[in-house]
């Protein structure tokens, strides 16, 4: 989300000027309909300069777009398919709902919105909220087995259309033509526009099912979510700290772990479970996301284009020193000029490639990643044995050995 605010890329898009309108979560709903309806309106407006018939043949390409991808690899093996099948039937219903959530008279907008959410991903986050609320029910009621409450159920998918909107707004920032395997909303389009007001809709409309929750708590650390989410962008744009490990792993935190780790503990705080419970909770989100995103910047390195479903080597090209370059540095001290550069020259982004492939830090990057697994798994042992406890034990394990 809002990565990289300096490109030259960015700043000549004739759409620039919308990077200005920062969405910002109000709690009334009085506003947050105003929120919505500016967003639809300036949907609608682009799409009347196109032409109604331009707008419907733009809708069905979305329509058609969106079920090109599959089952991921990561879905259909053993260990995922117990942890996502628990809750297979509770992913359905988080999808219709959001589906009807973002219902509007504006079919064009409901499209872009809904764009995403037609397809097969990963689904990582709402599975680790919804396995996370069996367990936690689970250990309240000392029973194997339990059932997601509705609330958590909602809180997932408010945290999964605040993910996405993110996605829908780095796809602007980044350039990106790809995603999930299917071309991005402003590639399919030709338009920056209709993704920023896309990524808003859905900003619009999370926040205003969050506030019929009515907990203050939970609008805190949903709040605590986007303000992390846009710091850590933030930070990445600065080159100034890129060579600093710390540095990094604070960006890691903010960017990727503190979305997990806030709407786990979101859903203990949410049916008032003891605080032992919440803090469990929180330290699973916090340290199974951190290792996620260590394995996201390592797939970077070592995956390809068909298995990430978007091109490779994409940190490098937009001047992004993740743990495999930073662990390189070390033993390739060249490597500082390339990230103080930000791998702009010519050829930097192969000899860095070629750098980190000659010495171990691919293989360091992965030990990285399995400690903040096992530190995940760690944080469960207090919780009652359960068919949901374990699947998060597996969970974490296939999140560090996934390929995509």
């Amino acid at each position: 989300m809002f990565r990289n605010l300096t490109k030259a890329n960015i700043l000549r898009s004739n759409n620039a000027s919308l990077l200005g309108s920062k969405p910002v979560l109000r709690f009334q709903t009085r506003k947050f309909t105003s929120t919505i309806d500016s967003a639809a309106g300036n949907l609608a407006s682009t799409a009347a300069s196109l032409g109604m018939d331009t707008v419907i043949k733009l809708v069905k390409k979305v329509e058609k777009a969106s079920f090109l991808i599959k089952d991921s690899a990561v879905k259909n093996s053993p260990a995922s398919k117990e942890a996502f099948g628990i809750i297979e039937d509770d992913l359905h219903k988080l999808n219709n709902n959001i589906f009807k959530l973002l219902d509007t008279k504006h079919t064009l907008l409901s499209a872009m919105a809904r764009y995403y959410f037609h397809l097969e991903g990963k689904r990582i986050r709402p599975t680790i909220m919804l396995l996370i609320s069996k367990a936690i029910q689970a250990s309240i009621s000392n029973t194997t087995t339990s059932n997601v409450d509705p609330r958590q159920l909602q809180l997932a998918e408010i945290t999964e259309m605040i993910h996405t909107a993110s996605l829908l707004h780095d796809d602007v920032l980044d350039a990106a033509d790809v995603r999930r395997g299917v071309p991005s909303i402003q590639q399919q389009y030709k338009s920056n526009k209709f993704s920023i007001l896309a990524g808003d809709y859905l900003l619009a409309k999370a926040s205003l099912s969050l506030a019929t929750l009515e907990n203050h708590e939970v609008t805190k650390l949903i709040s605590t979510i986007i303000s992390d989410l846009v710091e850590g962008e933030f930070m990445q744009t600065k080159t100034e700290n890129a060579e600093n490990f710390d540095y990094y792993m604070k960006k890691t935190y903010l960017k990727t772990a503190s979305l997990i780790a806030n709407s786990c503990r979101a859903t203990a705080v949410l049916v008032n479970a003891p605080p032992e419970i919440v803090e469990i909770s929180t330290q699973y989100g916090k340290n199974v996301g951190i290792a996620f995103q260590i394995v996201d910047d390592l797939l970077d390195f070592t995956g390809t284009s068909d298995q990430m479903g978007k091109p490779v080597a994409v940190d490098l090209s937009l001047g992004i020193a993740t743990a495999p370059v930073l662990f390189a540095k070390e033993q390739f001290p060249e490597l500082s000029s390339l990230i103080k550069r930000n791998f702009q020259q010519s050829g930097d982004v192969e000899r860095a490639l070629e750098l980190v492939r000659k010495n171990d830090s691919i293989k360091r990057t992965q030990d990285l990643a399995n400690y903040y697994a096992q530190q995940a798994i760690q944080s469960l042992s207090k919780l009652s044995p359960s068919v949901s406890k374990e699947a998060l034990v597996n969970l974490a394990n296939l999140v560090v050995h996934r390929n995509q």
